[in-house]
């Protein structure tokens, strides 16, 4: 998914020093390319929508994902530090907790029709 990618999906360039002493620029590699973060987009991918999604992962923790790079790559997710056990019991239908729903939009997505 990253690679040619220039912005943050790259990751961080660095100044390397290579042989004779000549220098140049290394990327470094990506938690996109090590299969541990990806992109989400919410809905349309609107501020509001960003926002909910990023405050229903804080107000849910044990779903196990965060959102570390917060307004600087919005739809950047990676597992929480710690959580990968609870992560994977939740996936198995061992672990049992209420859900929080975002507050930030009117309407959230539910079984019933919104008018």
């Amino acid at each position: 998914m990253c690679d040619g990618e220039r912005g943050l999906c790259a990751g961080r360039p660095r100044v390397v020093k290579g042989k004779k002493g000549r220098r140049y620029v290394k990327r470094t590699t990506s938690r996109h390319q090590g299969g541990i973060a990806l992109d989400v987009r919410a809905g349309t991918g609107s501020d509001a929508e960003f926002a909910c999604m990023h405050e229903f992962a804080q107000l849910n923790p044990h779903f196990g994902v965060h959102f570390p790079m917060g307004q600087r790559d919005r739809p950047h997710m990676e597992p929480s530090p710690g959580k990968r056990i609870a992560v994977r019991l939740a996936s198995l239908g061992f672990f049992q907790s209420t859900v929080t729903p975002c507050t930030k939009l009117p309407a959230t997505l539910t079984g019933q029709i919104v008018d």
